[in-house]
């Protein structure tokens, strides 16, 4: 099978798991300061482990595949990017799947693909590889019965804020929430290690913000596989 059509799959694989697992570290947030529990960080270092795992195994088998990540950024530019885009996270209650930027899923699943790691890289393939990331995650949404049209008119402001406070971090470290789950720390990148806490950092601050702001607290509640979520 064509090694293209493999990684479409894959990025649809990964779609869905990431939509049906949940990397949300406001939600992981959220439940540390509800609970005082940390499932959800938890098994956020448990997919890391797995990542690790599984992309150390198929090394051994072909170690062709293994690529030299470079990062166009600083200390100080991961730092703030990440507490920026922790900011925004919180602010828009949602997570931003990054195209842009050599952090990028599509980008990512490419260079592998293509064997290059500059932005030298059809963009037609990154667009094909981001909408089968889409896909997965909107047939997690719909089989799932989680999907829905919102146009609640006082929230409109709020996302298109948070949204480009996350847009606007994510190219500063650059990668947002996913990436650096999925990608930079099992790689054990300075710029992911640098970036996750200062995210962490920014989602407390907003939510302490908000919360005198609006006098209503995020509360999670994880039990089994299930995570209840009120405001």
């Amino acid at each position: 099978m064509n090694l293209l059509l493999v990684s479409i799959l894959l990025a649809f694989v990964v779609g869905f798991s990431a939509h049906r697992a949940g990397v949300c570290t406001v939600a992981a947030v959220a439940e540390l300061r509800s609970t005082n529990q940390a499932r959800l960080f938890i098994s956020f270092l448990k997919t890391v482990l797995w990542i690790v795992l599984i992309s150390k195994t198929l090394l051994l088998w072909h170690p062709e595949l293994a690529r030299v990540w470079q990062v166009d950024s600083t200390f100080w530019l991961a730092l703030a990017g990440g507490f920026i885009f922790g900011v925004g996270a919180t602010i828009s209650g949602g997570l931003l799947y990054t195209i842009n930027g050599k952090w990028a899923y599509s980008s990512i699943v490419v260079q592998t693909v293509t064997g290059r790691s500059g932005n030298s890289v059809n963009p037609d393939t990154a667009l094909y590889l981001f909408m089968a990331l889409l896909a997965g995650a909107i047939f997690s949404a719909l089989s799932g019965r989680r999907f829905k049209f919102s146009f609640a008119g006082d929230k409109w402001s709020r996302n298109l804020a948070g949204g480009f406070l996350m847009g606007f971090g994510a190219m500063m470290v650059p990668g947002g929430n996913s990436a650096l789950i999925l990608q930079g720390l099992p790689q054990l990148s300075l710029h992911a290690i640098t970036a996750y806490p200062a995210m962490i950092l920014g989602i407390m601050v907003a939510m302490k913000v908000l919360e005198r702001i609006t006098g209503k607290a995020l509360y999670v509640n994880c039990s089994g596989d299930q995570c209840r979520v009120e405001l």
